[in-house]
Order: C-alpha cells, then structure tokens, then sequence
C-alpha cells in the first residue's frame, strides 16, 4: 500500500492499482475564506477524478469541500460514518451521489483491496452534555 498527503486528512490510499481518496478538501480555500492551504496546493480537483472510491470522515468542509466534492461522478462509491443521524450520508446524497456506504460504529465493509472499519467518535461533543445521547454528532 502506498499513502499520499496531499493536505490536512486529505489523501490518496493506493493498493492493487486502486486509488481511495480520503477526506477531499483541494478547493483554494473553506469555510467562507476562512481556512487556506498554506503552502497553496499545487493539486487540483481534477486531478483525483479518476480515483476508485472516496472516504469522507465527517461533512466539515475541509473533509467534505462541497466545491470539490462537485468535480466527482455521481456514482462513485463513498464509504462514510453512519452516525446518530447520518448526517454525512443525507448531505452527500443530496448533492446527487447515489453510491454511498455508511456505516455504523465498529461495521466494516470491503472496498476494492482495502478493508475500512469505522468507528465512531471517542468522546461526547464539549458543548453537550456529558450524557448527551446524540455525543459528538459531526466530528
């Protein structure tokens, strides 16, 4: 297996000739101009459009950058977290992608040569409580 960095979560898994994209975030900048590559990527969206499969951890911009995100087939398949309301799963299936796998904590699927188990997140979210039944529901 070969891993590329390509920025923040964002990278390229590759084994058997097939190419997992995690995390994309390759647009210039996220949240509104707030969050910026520093150094500037040199790689570009269409760059990876030729990628097997995505994972996406979590539907914060730089893991899940919608003007990225826009660059990809429809029918790609994308492994996401299914959590306590599948958050991830309904946006990216409203931005047209028909190929989504979520899956719930400590379930594991088969993806060309890899083998993903997600896991939910460790701890609850600071700003619930600490016996809040929703946790941490986006990171």
């Amino acid at each position: 297996m070969k891993l590329t960095n390509i920025t923040n979560a964002c990278c390229v898994y590759k084994a058997d000739g097939f190419r997992l994209l995690a995390d994309p975030w390759l647009s210039e900048d996220c949240f509104e101009g707030q969050w910026l590559h520093n150094p500037p990527l040199k790689a570009k969206p269409k760059d990876f459009v030729g990628v097997d499969a995505l994972y996406i951890s979590h539907l914060h911009a730089d893991h899940a950058d919608p003007e990225t995100l826009r660059h990809f087939r429809r029918d790609i398949p994308i492994v996401t977290l299914s959590d306590a309301l599948s958050l991830c799963a309904k946006h990216l299936a409203k931005m047209g992608f028909t190929a989504i796998t979520a899956l719930k904590d400590q379930e594991t699927a088969t993806l060309g040569p890899f083998e993903l188990t997600m896991f939910g997140p460790f701890c609850k979210h600071p700003h619930h409580e600490a016996d809040a039944e929703l946790g941490n529901i986006i990171d």
